[in-house]
């Protein structure tokens, strides 16, 4: 196996606002050194891109992350399509509900736009790509004692 990339971040905040933004690059190949072919679920492009910012005053925070996924070969040589997909999380900080000074309260939907798409499959399987859950939620409750 042999494999070459570049992979970049990007980092910034606008204190004034309390916004945060987070964005990554990654291009890399992946080969078969003997066959000079693609490695399985190698994609050569990936991407991220975060923002966080405040919702509601000091206690409730948005965040939505923006996933990209590059083409990927599959172990019978088939390809599974590039991907876009979006998460959006709400989260309270604690202190948000008086009588629980230290509860975290977060709400997130993942594939927000509910994307079909699917992973190339190992040779353990049978299938050749195996589908992703579509749009799915998350509620979480924390507290710290």
């Amino acid at each position: 196996m042999e494999a070459k990339g570049l992979e970049s971040n990007l980092n910034f905040t606008i204190p004034h606002y309390d916004l945060r933004a987070r964005t990554g690059l990654t291009i890399q190949e992946a080969k078969d050194k003997e066959t000079d072919t693609d490695l399985v679920n190698s994609p050569t492009y990936l991407a991220k891109f975060n923002l966080t910012f405040p919702f509601w005053r000091d206690n409730i925070y948005a965040g939505a992350t923006i996933n990209y996924i590059g083409k990927r070969k599959t172990v019978n040589g088939g390809e599974v399509e590039d991907g876009l997909i979006t998460n959006l999380t709400l989260s309270g900080t604690r202190g948000l509900v008086p009588f629980l000074p230290n509860l975290e309260l977060s709400a997130s939907c993942f594939n927000l736009f509910d994307e079909q798409y699917a992973a190339p499959a190992s040779a353990a399987f049978l299938q050749d790509r195996i589908p992703q859950d579509g749009r799915t939620f998350l509620f979480k409750a924390t507290y710290a004692f």
